[in-house]
């Protein structure tokens, strides 16, 4: 029999066809698990099953078309047809979601009315008699008119991407990035789908599973280098007063999203202002803002370690990695309880499976507190469930006869800082009587009336503790995870955050409060990285084998600043990787540097060398 070539052609199309919809069925059949389902899978064994599950899902779909159309065209359209089926589920949550975060009703006219024009003209093109086509009814012409329309949007919407990833890149001139920052990271499904369309899904879904394969690659060079850094590194303090202080008390820490330093007064934050008065004040604190922000920071403060940032989110490629030093391992370890709350839901972040690395043994987020998320609404433009709501919750699952630690990640400071929100009406209004306040930009005002709900929550828990006759038993930490990044108003953001040098807008509020200790105001320069070590010298706890990027603050040791983007602050010296220049404080030109702040710098790019290769060897589990 002779083969033409018209027929090799068409078995190279066909199996290219099968491949392309296995790996297709595998990103669907993935979404139903970790969308539809909220289940994580991520290791190659569930991949697996859903590659079996795929083309279940794929031989059904073909039915519709299979006898239909030529045979090598089948699986080409069935692949649309069944990226169509889970993209119509979003669609339309999807352009009021982008339309809402532009704020432009003429925009959304203008979207809709080039939709319907769009969909009338494809129907009209396909009925007007292509020739694969002319057997197909009515109904499904439209369906295919939908996908076409489908891979039109979903380029459209990489394209608002592309935008808004070139708006974000001039944002940083300025030093306000904006929400436009949202759009830039997403570690969570509902985001990029809703937000950016099935099509930037399945591209984030790619290179996050890429990133967690090549992530835990690493050479027996890199390998033998990273355990010679953890060697190095580890953590040397010596003991000081402050040495086992706090052993046997229970500790709450809180991450107080977004909040700034700067409205933390006695008028709009009276409570976290009488921590600050009565507590360990660190008044000179700065977080460092890396990659994915809220979740490094949170990562930072519970090892002491430096996140990975090449190579993915540390909660999503290395939440089965071993850490056998972070603050959860070692309080449960001394026999306490160790819990994390958090009013949104457990896949964001990955939240779930990297606290059971991190020793934390239950996570009370949306789902298991019952609460009434709008998983759809990620940035609060129907209010947040509040912080002291997330308080109360808090105490109702806690034994508070046994010794216990307890994360809390606040939510009530989270952008979107706008006027609509309802759950900061009562706190608005209360800032118009304040004259000082009142004629503050509106983005502002939101952004205090947001944070002054936090406040109450923090009022609340002192109160509650002291009821409950464990105020003195109990240790609070707070901390910021960042700057109020997520203000769009230019001129809001300057009445609250300072940009006079390039480091000071990283300069956020964190302290540490037990009613039995004398209160102190520490003016030396800390960050993220030194709490860990800080509290685990507070709490006895040993952290000898521990490598750490900060030193205990009330050690000897010499500590310094290490941000996101090379840069290295000390009490005396800035260093700008920018420019590759190191200045004063107040940004002139040093013409001298002492021998502590080059070891400083040296240690710096140490750290951003193999710090990164520790977790990619997972070094702690060897």
């Amino acid at each position: 029999m002779k083969i033409k070539q018209k027929d090799i052609l068409n078995c190279l199309l066909m199996n290219g066809m099968m491949l392309f919809l296995i790996i297709m069925n595998i990103v669907a059949s993935d979404m139903i698990f970790r969308v539809v389902l909220k289940l994580n899978f991520w290791e190659i064994q569930a991949y697996a099953y859903d590659k079996c599950l795929g083309l279940a899902i794929g031989a059904l779909i073909w039915l519709p078309w299979g006898y239909q159309l030529k045979k090598y065209l089948v699986m080409a359209f069935s692949f649309l047809y069944q990226a169509l089926s889970f993209y119509l589920l979003m669609k339309v949550q999807n352009d009021i979601f982008l339309i809402l975060m532009m704020n432009d009703l003429g925009n959304f006219i203008f979207q809709v009315g080039s939709f319907v024009a769009i969909f009338a003209m494809t129907v009209l093109c396909l009925v007007a008699g292509n020739k694969y086509f002319k057997n197909i009814k009515l109904p499904k012409i439209l369906s295919l008119a939908a996908i076409i329309l489908w891979i039109g949007s979903s380029c459209f919407y990489q394209g608002i991407h592309d935008y808004l990833q070139r708006d974000y890149e001039a944002s940083k001139e300025k030093r306000h990035p904006g929400y436009v920052e949202i759009y830039r990271h997403s570690l969570d499904d509902y985001e990029v789908i809703e937000k950016l369309g099935l099509f930037r899904y399945e591209q984030t879904l790619i290179e996050n599973y890429r990133f967690s394969l090549n992530a835990h690659k690493i050479s027996a060079e890199d390998l033998a280098e990273a355990q010679e850094f953890l060697e190095t590194y580890k953590n040397d303090d010596e003991d000081n007063e402050y040495t086992g202080l706090f052993t046997g008390k229970n500790l709450i820490m809180i991450l107080c999203e977004s909040l700034d330093d700067s409205i933390v007064n006695e008028q709009l934050m009276p409570n976290v202002y009488y921590l600050t008065q009565h507590g360990l004040n660190f008044a000179d604190h700065y977080a460092p803002l890396l990659k994915n922000h809220t979740s490094d920071s949170e990562f930072i403060s519970q090892t002491g370690m430096y996140p990975s940032q090449q190579f993915g989110s540390t909660y999503m490629n290395f939440a089965n990695n071993s850490y056998p030093y972070s603050l959860g391992n070692l309080f449960k370890d001394e026999g306490y309880a160790t819990k994390a709350f958090h009013s949104f839901y457990e896949y964001f972040y990955n939240r779930d499976v990297m606290y059971d690395a991190l020793g934390i043994e239950k996570f009370y987020g949306a789902r298991e507190l019952g609460l009434e998320v709008d998983k759809n609404d990620l940035t609060g433009l129907n209010g947040f469930y509040e912080d002291k709501a997330l308080i109360e919750d808090m105490f109702e699952v806690t034994e508070l006869d046994e010794p216990f630690y307890n994360l809390i990640l606040s939510l009530s400071g989270h952008s979107s800082y706008r006027v609509t929100r309802p759950d900061i009406q009562e706190k608005l209004a209360a800032l118009e009587e304040i004259p000082e306040y009142s004629t503050y930009p509106e983005e502002a005002k939101c952004y205090i009336a947001a944070q002054m709900l936090f406040d109450d929550a923090v009022g609340y828990l002192l109160d509650r503790l002291d009821e409950e006759g464990i105020l003195e038993d109990t240790v609070i930490c707070l901390f910021a995870d960042h700057y109020p990044y997520g203000m769009a108003d230019e001129e809001a953001m300057e009445m609250i955050v300072d940009d006079s040098t390039p480091y000071s807008e990283n300069k956020v509020i964190s302290l540490i409060y037990n009613s039995a200790i004398e209160a102190q105001t520490i003016n030396e320069t800390t960050s993220t990285f030194d709490l860990y070590p800080t509290l685990a010298n507070m709490f006895g706890l040993n952290i000898s084998e521990a490598y750490t990027v900060g030193s205990d603050i009330f050690s000897d040791s010499e500590r310094f600043v290490l941000f996101g983007n090379g840069d290295v602050l000390n009490d005396d010296y800035y260093y700008s990787s920018g420019d590759d220049m190191i200045y004063e404080r107040d940004m002139t030109p040093a013409d001298e540097v002492d021998d502590a702040f080059v070891q400083d710098m040296k240690d710096a790019k140490n750290i951003l060398e193999h710090a990164q290769d520790v977790l990619r060897g997972d070094l702690y589990k060897r």
